[in-house]
């Protein structure tokens, strides 16, 4: 992998008709060097910054306004943003 890697999180809103199997599924065939996890929320992606950002954009045409991602919550930049006060948007869970 490369240098700077990145570690996202797809999550999948309730009212969504997309799974996680589907999520992993669609990755899998995407030509990106990135590891994939499927979780119960949706799915872990990690990898370098642009392959990450590729596959994120890929998923989230399957569902844009249902599918969020979120940096994982032992990650250095979430530690700045959970601080109490914060809203969901400075804590890390963007629409990509």
């Amino acid at each position: 992998m490369p240098k700077e890697t990145e570690t996202r999180m797809i999550v999948i809103a309730p009212s969504s008709s997309v799974t996680p199997d589907q999520i992993t599924r669609l990755i899998h065939t995407l030509s990106t060097e990135v590891t994939v996890k499927e979780t119960c929320y949706g799915a872990m992606v990690e990898g370098g910054k642009e392959e990450v950002a590729r596959t994120i954009d890929a998923v989230r045409k399957l569902d844009p306004n249902r599918i969020f991602t979120k940096l994982p919550s032992g990650s250095r930049s979430a530690w700045s943003t959970s601080l109490p006060g914060t809203s969901w948007l400075q804590a890390g869970l963007h629409p990509a």
